[in-house]
């Protein structure tokens, strides 16, 4: 979808020492012109590990630019996207600190086929991680310092339907027994679109004994304005 986006995930996950938890994340994404573009995000949580909690999880920002590279051609974009610790640390909600992370992107088809390459390099900053403080395993964990890498395959099988496949990596900068460590998942899925409309169910697997997830149900929505 091209243009300004508003969306929304619901997701169930459960990840061992976190718990098992309900989520709801409402996004937007806003153009601004001359190939800029704003996102945000803001989710709320409910999670049951020993006792139930529920409250806002930790809030994000994102800048980017896009390109084409050619009429037609691939598309390549970088930018930078931030996350607020708004969500309760102490409680499993959040992190409890500032995350930044720049990100590149290339978007292209191959044959019949559409793919994105993302890499990010995720920094934690102030006193969340690596403070010695003693905060639970949180929705979304990850170590202070690493390097994301997502790819993304759609293959169209039939009228406004996707068979949608994608390979999440994060390799670890970090030691220590407190780290989560480096991973990767395969996330399959289907996808639905059709005019302004599109609708994404996805399952997270993790391939890894590190992992941010055991397994993650998600179901996405987004609406072109």
């Amino acid at each position: 979808m091209r243009g300004s986006v508003l969306g929304a995930d619901l997701v169930a996950a459960s990840r061992t020492g976190t718990g098992r938890w309900l989520g709801l994340a409402l996004r937007g994404e806003a153009v601004l012109g001359a190939g800029f573009s704003v996102r945000a995000r803001v989710p709320f949580y409910v999670l049951d590990a020993q006792r139930v909690r529920a409250g806002l999880g930790d809030a994000g920002l994102a800048v980017k630019y896009s390109t084409r590279l050619r009429p037609g051609g691939p598309e390549l974009s970088a930018g930078l996207s931030a996350e607020a610790p708004t969500g309760d640390a102490r409680a499993g909600l959040g992190s409890g600190h500032v995350s930044l992370a720049p990100v590149v992107a290339l978007t292209a088809p191959v044959g019949p086929v559409g793919t994105r390459l993302e890499i990010a390099y995720l920094a934690a900053l102030g006193s969340g991680h690596g403070s010695g403080a003693a905060l639970p395993p949180s929705i979304g964990d990850h170590d202070p310092r690493e390097v994301d890498a997502t790819f993304v395959a759609g293959w169209r099988f039939g009228r406004g339907l996707w068979l949608r496949g994608a390979i999440t990596g994060a390799l670890s900068l970090e030691s220590g027994p407190d780290r989560v460590g480096s991973r990767i998942s395969v996330l399959p899925g289907i996808l639905w679109r059709t005019g302004r409309v599109a609708l994404l169910a996805t399952a997270e697997v993790p391939l890894t004994s590190a992992r941010t997830t055991d397994l993650a149900l998600t179901l996405s929505s987004a609406w072109a304005l």
